[in-house]
């Protein structure tokens, strides 16, 4: 179905020490449904978060971050809340 949304993004980081950071993030969106099958459909959804990074030089990261997502709606089964654990390893090769 067809919808508009409108958002925010928001962030914020601080570094704990020179090779930690910890970082917090939220994401407010209103959605509404043109042609939802199930009828008239709006639903707010909201995703907050957070990041602890390790960089221990500039060619390798460690993260781990936990993300919540909740759908509120005006119809009531489209309604659902999740919570996503993370572990992330990057690393830069350079030639």
């Amino acid at each position: 179905s067809d919808r508009a949304s409108a958002y925010l993004n928001v962030a914020a980081i601080y570094n704990l020490r020179e090779t930690i950071q910890l970082s917090g993030f939220t994401r407010p969106e209103f959605q509404h449904y043109t042609h939802d099958p199930l009828g008239s459909r709006d639903d707010f959804n909201l995703t907050v978060g957070a990041t602890l990074t390790w960089t221990p030089n500039q060619y390798l990261a460690l993260a781990a971050t936990a993300s919540y997502i909740g759908n509120f709606s005006t119809v009531g089964e489209r309604r659902y809340d999740l919570v996503t654990p993370s572990l992330i390893l990057a690393a830069q090769i350079a030639f």
